[in-house]
């Protein structure tokens, strides 16, 4: 039988977690110049070379936190064997479906995955066909917002880069009331719901994005991903029912 999961100190030398830690935590808060934020995590790797090798078998036998912090580590660090052990950690059945997907997106927008074309991923145990899109928060919209809103947005967009999804959510309806059927804001707003962990809540948005404007691909394709969740739990539930 193979090992099962391990934490993160069973794998990682307590200095070496220590180091790991002091750089990646200001890389991750923002708290370093955009030039560095690439450069702390890949100095990291020259200086302990092995963590290369052990990002992969932290996120295929790691626990929840050793996952994360492997993820974080070989998202910032964007080095091309990092990024591949990503991608073969996002389609595989290992770890969380949400945390995959989260992955996935992000390799999207690196380039590391196929924007719009279809990819075999797993769901609640199952291998789907999925269409990738990817899509970020974003403190630069596409079109230009009106003064006021454009200064809630900025505070929404700070309070979300500090992690505080409560305030990001409510500058963001702040927003709303100025623009109420603006699709990106609308769909910026589910996603924070989503990073909450408020699935159900973040579906109204989405579906209002949708409704505003039926072209709107991002929202469109966020509606098929509830649809096929919402398949598989029903699936899922039957088999219960049913043993």
């Amino acid at each position: 039988m193979g090992p099962g999961l391990f934490g993160l100190h069973e794998w990682v030398p307590p200095k070496t977690l220590e180091d790991m830690v002091a750089l990646l935590e200001p890389a991750t808060r923002g708290k370093q110049p955009d030039e560095r934020l690439e450069g702390a995590p890949r100095r990291f790797l020259a200086q302990r070379p092995e963590m290369v090798g052990l990002i992969p078998i932290l996120l295929e036998r790691g626990d929840p936190q050793g996952r994360d912090i492997a993820q974080r580590l070989a998202r910032i660090a964007r080095a091309p064997e990092t990024l591949d052990a990503l991608a073969d950690f996002a389609l595989s059945p290992h770890g969380l479906d949400e945390l995959r997907r989260e992955v996935a997106y992000a390799l999207v927008d690196a380039g590391r995955l196929p924007r719009g074309q279809m990819v075999q991923m797993w769901v609640e145990g199952e291998q789907h066909e999925l269409m990738l899109f990817g899509y970020a928060i974003s403190a630069e919209p596409m079109d230009q917002l009106p003064r006021r809103a454009q200064k809630l947005m900025e505070r929404a967009m700070s309070a979300l880069n500090d992690q505080r999804l409560d305030e990001a959510a409510r500058r963001l309806q702040e927003v709303l009331e100025i623009l109420p059927d603006h699709p990106s804001l609308l769909q910026n707003l589910a996603v924070i719901y989503g990073l909450r962990g408020d699935e159900e809540r973040s579906r109204a948005p989405v579906q209002r994005a949708v409704e505003v404007d039926p072209d709107y691909v991002i929202g469109r394709c966020q509606m098929a991903r509830y649809a096929v969740d919402k398949a598989s739990w029903k699936r899922r539930s039957s088999g219960w029912s049913r043993s």
